[in-house]
């Protein structure tokens, strides 16, 4: 499993539109490429945001990043021209758990 994480950083007078349009408009599209197999959508104490698309192999995350990142940075660039910046880090799962509910 691949993890595709994206930082966002906006102006605090962005948040809200920040997150709305997030919620209906951007992680839906990006999930739309059919390259995911999901996302979460994280805000930190700072007001930072963290989304985190999960790919099921490094060839998926590869795909996205040649056929569809451009558009997806290029919409996502006419909403937020401005007081908005990114970072993006690739993370490969070695291991998961989940809790003994037993």
């Amino acid at each position: 499993m691949i993890c595709y994480s994206v930082v966002v950083t906006v102006g605090k007078d962005l948040s809200k539109r920040f997150e709305d349009y997030m919620r209906s408009r951007h992680i839906p599209d990006v999930l739309a490429a059919g390259k995911f197999e999901g996302a979460s959508f994280a805000r930190s104490e700072d007001g930072s945001y963290r989304v985190s698309y999960m790919a099921p192999d490094r060839k998926s995350l590869e795909d996205y990043l040649s056929e569809d990142s451009a558009r997806m940075r290029e919409l996502f660039a006419r909403e937020f021209p401005f007081e908005v910046s990114a970072t993006r880090e690739v993370l490969e799962v070695i291991d998961a758990w989940e809790p003994d509910r037993s």
